[in-house]
């Protein structure tokens, strides 16, 4: 029998100079692996050599022994509590613009890794929330949670592989169940609406630029629109986390009562510290001292975050009907929340370009502030069926 010669796309690639050797350094200094190197891709050369790689978490020893992959088969050591963060420090120092994050199967763990994944995604987000990530993920050996776990951490994409036809599974992937793998009906009617939560999100900040630069003082306008921006998010970020604490507790005892008075102290503690920065002499000198605006831009900045003075207590309220909501496994809501909140800032700042008469950062501001409180009421209206079927409210 003639030999059939190998396309050319399947052979391995003689790219890699120096960013191959300086990712793999950098793997080593911090403790990681990827698949790239770990399953032995032919393509390995070209991504590393493109300053880029797969991030393999969970350690590089698999607990299964899937016949088509070459990554080590044995009984791995206790996870890396340090990982999620050395993962998230080597996508800084890479300068990714788009992370993946992928592992071993651990079924020798409860949660068979969710909750590093979780970890992984939520590190990455608090050192680099520009860069999206995307995680592919295992069966999790069907454990209960797991995959609630995974997506109430917001990765951008969740990818499962199924490998091959049901009939070569026991051969091909033993300790795997096709139906297992296949279920993702229940997966994607659950997923896609919070993947197109991300993505109509990341509309927001294009959205105002635009509008910024046909309105008055556009260009001071996108000048502190950055700095402002990135002051909101710092103060509505221990919001964001929120949603996650409403999942956890959600089934504890007299959960209701105590979620709600717990809320209080996030939501608080963040507006005091905007008002605490929009005192003048504080204002003064984080605007001119520590960023560096002149004068004028330093006061266009607080005057337009007094319009952000309800954006902290606005996170954790919404994060708070977006755990009642995720936990009921029914996330259209969400998605409607945030289509909602983004129809509501376009029109405000098609009317204040229509206008032409305000200041482009104030109406930018002014419309997201509204967008957000209208994303917050549509939350409540979508969470009072299961608030009160979960927590008896």
């Amino acid at each position: 029998m003639r030999r059939m010669r190998k396309p050319a796309w399947v052979l391995p690639t003689a790219r890699d100079p120096a960013g191959g050797h300086e990712v793999r350094r950098l793997m080593r200094e911090l403790g990681l692996a990827t698949v790239c190197e770990s399953a032995r891709c032919p393509n390995r050369g070209e991504c590393l050599g493109a300053g880029t790689a797969t991030f393999l978490i969970l350690g590089d020893v698999c607990t299964r022994r899937c016949g088509f992959c070459a990554v080590a088969k044995g009984a791995p050591g206790p996870p890396d509590l340090a990982e999620p963060e050395a993962v998230a420090e080597a996508v800084r120092r890479l300068g990714l613009a788009y992370a993946v994050v992928t592992s071993v199967t651990r079924d020798d763990l409860p949660d068979s890794g969710a909750a590093q994944f979780a970890a992984t995604i939520r590190a990455i987000r608090a050192a680099v929330p520009e860069v999206p990530v995307e995680v592919l993920v295992p069966d999790f050996a069907g454990a209960a949670g797991a995959l609630e776990t995974v997506l109430a951490a917001g990765p951008a994409v969740l990818n499962h592989n199924i490998e091959t036809v049901p009939r070569l599974y026991p051969r091909v992937r033993p300790g795997a169940l096709y139906g297992r793998s296949l279920g993702l009906r229940a997966l994607l009617a659950f997923y896609i609406p919070l993947s197109l939560t991300s993505l109509l999100g990341l509309m927001v900040q294009p959205v105002g630029s635009a509008a910024m630069s046909r309105l008055p003082a556009a260009l001071a306008s996108l000048a502190v629109w950055p700095v402002v921006t990135g002051i909101s998010f710092l103060l509505r970020s221990p919001g964001f986390a929120y949603n996650e604490v409403v999942v956890a507790l959600v089934d504890e005892p007299d959960a209701a009562r105590r979620l709600r008075r717990f809320a209080l102290m996030p939501a608080v503690a963040a507006t005091g510290c905007l008002v605490l920065l929009l005192l003048p002499p504080v204002a003064r000198f984080w605007f001119e001292g520590v960023v560096g605006l002149r004068p004028e831009l330093a006061l266009l900045a607080q005057r337009s975050l007094y319009l952000a003075l309800p954006l902290p207590a606005f996170a954790v309220i919404q994060s708070l009907y977006q755990g009642l909501i995720v936990d009921s496994r029914k996330t259209r809501g969400i998605t409607e929340a945030v289509a909602a909140s983004l129809a509501v800032i376009a029109l405000l700042l098609w009317a204040a370009v229509t206008s032409g008469e305000v200041t482009g950062i104030y109406a930018a501001m002014a419309a997201f502030t509204v967008g957000e409180g209208v994303r917050t009421v549509w939350l409540r209206r979508r969470s009072r069926v299961p608030w009160r079927a979960r927590l008896g409210d």
